[in-house]
């Protein structure tokens, strides 16, 4: 899906579970009215937006230009100390992150992926949003950095297909390999029988024949906004060998546990290998549905309506074989767009067969420190992939 796009639904999402379904908000160069709709302090799925500081953001910007030199690298930002910090991937004391990794650039937040804290994000915006925001209680919601591999390349749902601001299931397939074993795992629903949502339901069984489990999974997580320290704020882990839902806290889980397969958090999937666990849990996808959605990515909502439980059912028992997969270990996403398309943070161009980047100060973040006791909109103004530096414009809230 292009960028705009899942902004605009992820966007419009949060403002029809959070804010209530007459506010709208902005993605940067939308078509639709720019800003948000009444001020709130709650948070979408990265946790609350609005911040606590009576004079808001800055009236002066502060600038901030790093290098990080040839070859791969990171720079990291405290909008405490207003200045640049070694960047401990783990630790707090740093609120964003610019990484370097060949041709490819990323800026983090601390929470998500990288770091311990409750850094979040929220955005593309234009200039003219980015302006109207007076204060971090006029952002309707944060965003966390994303884990995931097949169910995050291709996601298990579609979002206001029907036009309903509803989740629906695309009935797609997933082959899940644990390193002793081969699924086939298919989302079916997100929500339970009262119509709560966060209650998935899944269907699972070994490639090649045998048992079918469905089973129900309580992935509320809290709920939209719901704290970092939240007990119920963490993933719900699942041993598909034994079909048993798993008692782990997230640290456990990422950094000792092998037991589980699969993590569930609201509408995210994460398997235990790569950058989410210890494991060599990987996935691919087995039938991607594609002929639920248009050239763009967008779904189209005449296919979604004529879906049926037989459907799911078919496309279920079609998938019997892994060959010709492409299996992935689950990979950081920041939600900071870096793609280099018109709502990334920079832009490139192919010359001569090599890439030129180059700022994209058109587009805006905001974005929330570890700590949640600051806040900054900010845009980039200059880059130079020569020597890997840059220039960030930020107006702060909650700084020295």
């Amino acid at each position: 899906m292009r960028a705009k796009q899942l902004c605009t639904r992820f966007m419009t999402l949060l403002a029809t579970v959070v804010l209530g379904a007459s506010a709208t908000v902005g993605c940067g160069g939308d078509d639709a009215a720019p800003g948000a709709g009444p001020s709130a302090s709650s948070g979408g799925a990265g946790g609350g937006g609005g911040g606590t500081s009576a004079s808001g953001f800055s009236s002066t910007p502060t600038l901030h230009t790093a290098t990080i030199g040839p070859g791969a690298g990171r720079a990291c930002y405290s909008l405490g100390k207003a200045a640049e910090v070694p960047c401990d991937a783990a630790g707090l004391d740093w609120d964003w992150m610019v990484e370097v990794q060949g041709k490819s650039w990323s800026i983090w937040t601390n929470g998500g992926v990288y770091g311990a804290g409750q850094g979040a994000t929220f955005g593309p915006m234009d200039e003219a949003t980015a302006a109207g925001m007076k204060s971090s209680s006029d952002l309707p919601g944060m965003f966390e950095d994303e884990r995931g591999g097949a169910f995050l390349d291709a996601r298990w749902y579609a979002y206001d297909a029907l036009g309903s601001h509803d989740i629906s299931a695309n009935q797609r397939v997933y082959v899940v390999d644990t390193g002793t074993a081969r699924y086939r795992v298919q989302l079916l629903s997100y929500y339970g029988k009262d119509g709560a949502s966060g209650l998935l339901k899944l269907r699972y069984g070994a490639l090649g024949g045998g048992e079918v489990r469905t089973l129900e999974v309580d992935a509320r997580a809290g709920g939209f906004g719901a704290a970092a320290d939240d007990p119920a704020n963490k993933y719900t882990y699942l041993d598909l060998e034994n079909g048993q839902l798993l008692s782990l806290t997230d640290a456990e889980a990422r950094e000792h546990d092998t037991a589980w397969d699969l993590g569930f958090k609201r509408y995210s999937v994460i398997t235990n290998g790569g950058i989410s666990g210890t494991g060599k849990v990987t996935s691919a996808v087995a039938a991607a549905q594609s002929h639920l959605y248009d050239p763009d990515g967008e779904p189209i909502a005449s296919a979604f309506s004529k879906l049926t439980d037989a459907d799911a059912d078919a496309v279920f028992a079609s998938v019997e074989s892994a060959d010709g997969l492409t299996f992935k270990a689950d990979r950081g996403q920041p939600y900071v767009i870096s793609d280099g398309g018109a709502q990334s943070w920079f832009r490139f161009e192919l010359k001569a067969g090599s890439p030129t980047f180059f700022a994209n100060p058109s587009v805006w973040w905001a974005i929330r420190s570890a700590r949640k006791d600051a806040f900054a909109k900010l845009h980039v103004t200059a880059l130079d992939a020569t020597t890997h530096s840059y220039t960030v414009e930020m107006f702060v809230e909650g700084g020295p």
